[in-house]
């Protein structure tokens, strides 16, 4: 599964601001490992921006999963105020981990519970991006889902 790199900077950001709970990116099986967090697809809205850009606003709802809803929302308050301490502002990172100049910004944040043991984040931020849509397909190609998995602990932390 291929990366933007907003995308690939939050998921990095929030885990290590977590405690590295096991991620997880696609449907969250039965049979999972506590604490978890679960990246889903964002939502994602259009419009245009200049005469050069347009831009991308996404709306992500992610959930973080513990045996105990006390403990699904010390995760996602964590998440939440990890954001607020950095006023919103992410830095992005390379493929390999490494920052990599530049951020996103978070417009929206807030937690809520969905279920026993599960609290929800819900973010809101927007991405620009050029009309020329080669180039940016080239920069998003490079991020590989695997830089996330569980077994790579060898990736820079903030």
């Amino acid at each position: 599964m291929l990366l933007e790199q907003e995308i690939a900077s939050i998921i990095h950001f929030l885990l290590d601001a977590t405690g590295n709970p096991n991620p997880y990116y696609h449907a969250v099986p039965e049979q999972f490992s506590f604490p978890a967090a679960y990246f889903p697809s964002p939502e994602i809205t259009t419009g245009g921006e200049t005469f050069l850009t347009y831009r991308l606003e996404f709306s992500w709802y992610i959930t973080f999963h513990d045996e105990t809803s006390e403990g699904a929302y010390a995760l996602a308050h964590d998440a939440l105020s990890a954001i607020m301490r950095k006023r919103s502002i992410i830095p992005l990172i390379s493929p390999t981990g490494e920052k990599a100049g530049g951020y996103v910004r978070i417009d929206t944040a807030l937690i809520k519970p969905v279920d026993t043991g599960v609290y929800q984040l819900a973010i809101t931020f927007v991405s620009r991006r050029p009309y020329d849509a080669e180039s940016a397909a080239n920069v998003a190609s490079s991020y590989v889902m695997n830089l996330f998995t569980k077994s790579n602990t060898t990736a820079p932390s903030e």
